[in-house]
C-alpha cells in the first residue's frame, strides 16, 4: 500500500530595494521656520533652504554625509527626506509617523477645540514652535483670524511650555511680536 503525503510548499518572496545612487538627487525639504544652512566640511559645497517647506535636490552621498556627521540636521529636524527609500535606508520610519506634515499643519487649523489641544499636546516641542511660527505668518498675512482658536493655541502651548504655570519666562504670544 502506497501513501500519499499532502505536503505544502511555501515559497519566500524577497523584496529587494531599489538601489539608491551615490550622486541620486534627493528632495529634502526645510522643516523649520528661517533659514537652514548646510556645509559639507570637506566639499565646501553649500546647501541653503530659506524658510519652512523650501525644497532642495541633494545628492544622496551628501545625505550620508550629513547623517554621519550632523545628525542634528535630520534628526531635530531642520530638514525633511521627501524620498520613503532614504527614509528606509537610514532607519528614519518611525520617526517619521512622529513627525507633522505640511498637510497635515494645515489640517491643524480646521480641527475643532479638543482635538487641537490633544493634537498640541501629543506633538514634540519643536513642532509646537512650529506651529506657532507658522501661526503668526497666517495671522500676518491674514490667512488665519478666528481670535478664540488663537488664544486657544497660545493658553495650550504656554500651559505645556511653562510646565503647568511653572515657568513664567517661556510665555509665547501669538498676536504680538
Amino acid at each position: 500500500m502506497v501513501s500519499k503525503k499532502n505536503t505544502t510548499v511555501e515559497k519566500k518572496t524577497t523584496v529587494t530595494k531599489k538601489k539608491i545612487g551615490r550622486n541620486e538627487q534627493i528632495e529634502v525639504m526645510s522643516f523649520t521656520t528661517g533659514e537652514v544652512i548646510y556645509i559639507n566640511p570637506r566639499t565646501r559645497e553649500e546647501y541653503i533652504w530659506s524658510d519652512y517647506g523650501d525644497i532642495k535636490l541633494v545628492p544622496f552621498s551628501e545625505l550620508i554625509e550629513m547623517k554621519s556627521r550632523y545628525p542634528k540636521y535630520l534628526m531635530q529636524p531642520w530638514l525633511l527626506i521627501l524620498d520613503d527609500r532614504v527614509v528606509e535606508h537610514f532607519g528614519l520610519v518611525d520617526f517619521y509617523k512622529t513627525l507633522v506634515k505640511p498637510d497635515e499643519l494645515e489640517a491643524f487649523y480646521q480641527m475643532g477645540d479638543e482635538e487641537m489641544v490633544k493634537f498640541l499636546h501629543n506633538t514634540t516641542k519643536d513642532m509646537r514652535a512650529l506651529i506657532v511660527s507658522q501661526t503668526r505668518q497666517k495671522i500676518r498675512d491674514k490667512e488665519f483670524g478666528d481670535l478664540f482658536k488663537i488664544k486657544l493655541i497660545e493658553s495650550t502651548i504656554n500651559e505645556i511650555n511653562t510646565d503647568g504655570g511653572k515657568n513664567p519666562l517661556l510665555q509665547v504670544s501669538l498676536l504680538e511680536e
